[in-house]
């Protein structure tokens, strides 16, 4: 009985002990910030390259695999930076129509990019590509290096598919880019956030066009034909020489100084094939959105100019719609007949500056000795606009006897011969009628007929390429804000906001009836995030303190009911973050355990009980 007596009061003393170390253990626990992380989750990945080409998987090449992260709920964030190396595209072959193998340099070219994510607590994650800086700036990626441009070749890829219409196709986009962030809710009531955006600085699709390179030599032979017709001026059979040799005030002129005989000459220098040539190789159209190479043979369409702008799309906004096709269309039409003014208005300011050099000399001879008393000379050097427009002038040179001779008739005579040469060349050239009026007419019907001939280019491209741009697979019809959102998410804790939210800036569809290749460019992800009750521990935080304090005190009572119950209620609440109020709970804890320490010696002396 002595033994169960004592047995007991150590029991008791023990739980006195125990009750006083429990708010210690309680108030340690609590020191240990409940942490806001803890059960929190959050992805975030990009990649700028990916897709399918002719068979070749992009997404199975692990050199071109991008950057991927998650944080299970650990307070600094993870973050991963991958910038494409493009020597890779060398290294990675292609199976083009023909039984021919070609390295994926030759389709798609690429300028430095970037690849960047990041996954931070509180369920908050980010994501960008393309021209992005290090940090993720989006918008800096070119001030860092990472251009982020893209070309794609797709000839090759076209294969047999290309019309006579349309023989290359080449799609040219400026600093490519996208981001993605998802933060999670700041309040019990709160929701989601996310935010996608993409950017593309420029973006042109060149097509190579047979019957734009066939326009060029048709367009040299007619300026050809002006060029004989203006040089048919001068020459001993030319317009202009026997205008000026049957000029009657000449003819009176050489009877006054006694001339038996006259030496018209007159030559002209004209640059049109220059002229022409400059003309076929400059870009027509420019402004416009379309560009019309006649000596290359190519079309140039600036996307952007007919789509209003590359940027601020609605989600998978399909750049070649029948409306910008139908745009194409009346734009080219546009281009053309103003080039047909264009090429008229080259070849004239050529002619204006093109120079006429005119001599009529003769001379005098003394009828009785024989021998010469004087010269006439008169030389008209100048161009055709001025002689037309009367500003130009003759020199006259006449020596001996002639000038004294010449004098009261000279400047009427000069007056003359001026007019009728210049009449002479306005008639042949720039008048109503004339060799412009001729050209004119000529180029209208061959740029009118290349209207005809482009006007089912739009039809064919569509049937050749798919354009889309800020590609969100997830997104069937276009958000009241398509770039900022508030997600739903559950209001049971954990709060799980969905996902993976993808954005891609473009994505290139080659022969979209039957792809033969998908490319998508600057693609960034996020989710699916999680996030813990806001302001309350997680199930593994009160696990782990509750957990402390349970087994603190059922080790110290020996499982007893009564301490067995606190523990239970400690691994039952919620503890509270730590705050001002933890000393006190510190102070309070030590007194306990110092009273239940006397108590325990007071209640073994009364008893009689050996101290142990």
């Amino acid at each position: 009985m002595a033994h169960t007596e004592t047995h007991g009061r150590r029991r008791t003393t023990r739980a006195l002990l125990a009750l006083g170390l429990a708010p210690v253990l309680a108030v340690g626990a609590s020191l240990t910030p409940a942490s806001a992380a803890e059960g929190d989750s959050s992805r975030a990945g990009a990649r700028f390259l990916s897709g399918e080409i002719l068979g070749t998987n992009l997404d199975d090449t692990a050199e071109l695999a991008g950057v991927e992260v998650e944080n299970l709920g650990e307070p600094d964030p993870v973050t991963a930076t991958n910038p494409l190396d493009l020597t890779v595209l060398d290294s990675i072959n292609v199976n083009v129509p023909g039984g021919v193998q070609l390295p994926l340099s030759d389709i798609v070219q690429l300028g430095a990019v970037n690849q960047w994510a990041t996954a931070e607590d509180a369920g908050a994650s980010h994501a960008a590509t393309g021209a992005v800086a290090d940090n993720g700036g989006v918008g800096t990626g070119v001030d860092a290096g990472f251009p982020g441009n893209a070309t794609f070749d797709l000839s090759d890829v076209l294969g047999d598919k290309l019309t006579g219409l349309v023989a290359d196709v080449e799609l040219e986009l400026g600093a490519v880019s996208s981001e993605a962030h998802l933060v999670g809710p700041e309040s019990a009531d709160g929701a989601f956030e996310l935010t996608r955006d993409y950017e593309i600085a420029n973006g042109k699709l060149k097509l190579g066009v047979p019957a734009l390179a066939d326009l060029g030599p048709k367009v040299e032979q007619a300026v050809g034909t002006v060029d004989e017709t203006v040089n048919g001026l001068v020459g001993p059979e030319g317009s202009v020489t026997g205008a000026v040799e049957s000029l009657s005030a000449l003819t009176d002129l050489l009877a006054l100084i006694g001339a038996e005989k006259v030496d018209v000459t007159a030559t002209l220098e004209t640059d049109l094939q220059s002229a022409v040539q400059e003309f076929l190789a400059t870009p027509i159209g420019e402004g416009t959105g379309v560009q019309l190479n006649l000596a290359e043979g190519t079309l140039v369409v600036d996307l952007g100019v007919l789509l209003g702008d590359l940027n601020g799309q609605a989600p998978n906004t399909e750049v070649l719609s029948q409306a910008v096709l139908d745009e194409l269309a009346a734009t080219v039409g546009e281009v053309l007949d103003k080039a047909v003014q264009d090429l008229v208005a080259v070849v004239e300011d050529a002619l204006q500056k093109a120079e006429l050099d005119l001599a009529i000399y003769a001379e005098v001879t003394d009828p009785v000795l024989g021998t010469q008393v004087g010269t006439l000379d008169l030389v008209l050097n100048d161009t055709l606009g001025n002689i037309v427009s009367g500003k130009a002038q003759i020199e006259d040179n006449s020596t001996g006897t002639v000038p004294g001779l010449i004098a009261p008739v000279i400047a009427e005579t000069m007056n003359q011969i001026l007019a009728v040469v210049g009449g002479t060349i306005d008639e042949t050239v720039f008048a109503e009628g004339g060799v412009l009026t001729t050209l004119g007419e000529t180029a209208a019907g061959l740029l009118g007929g290349l209207t005809d001939t482009l006007a089912p280019v739009g039809e064919a491209l569509a049937q050749l390429l798919s354009i889309k741009l800020n590609v969100q697979p997830d997104v069937s019809a276009e958000p009241v804000d398509e770039h900022h959102s508030q997600l739903p998410s559950t209001t049971a804790e954990p709060r799980v906001s969905d996902g993976p939210y993808r954005v891609a800036a473009v994505q290139v569809t080659v022969l979209p009836a039957n792809p033969a290749a998908v490319v998508t460019l600057a693609r960034s992800e996020v989710g699916e995030n999680t996030v813990a009750e806001a302001g309350q521990e997680t199930g593994a935080d009160v696990a782990r303190n509750g957990g402390a304090v349970g087994g603190a005190v059922g080790g110290a009572v020996g499982g007893d009911a009564a301490a067995g119950g606190a523990g239970g209620a400690g691994a039952g609440t919620g503890l509270p973050d730590t705050g001002s109020s933890s000393n006190q709970l510190l102070i309070l804890g030590l007194a306990l355990m110092l009273a239940g320490g006397i108590a325990a010696y007071a209640v073994s002396r009364r008893r009689g009980l050996p101290q142990r």
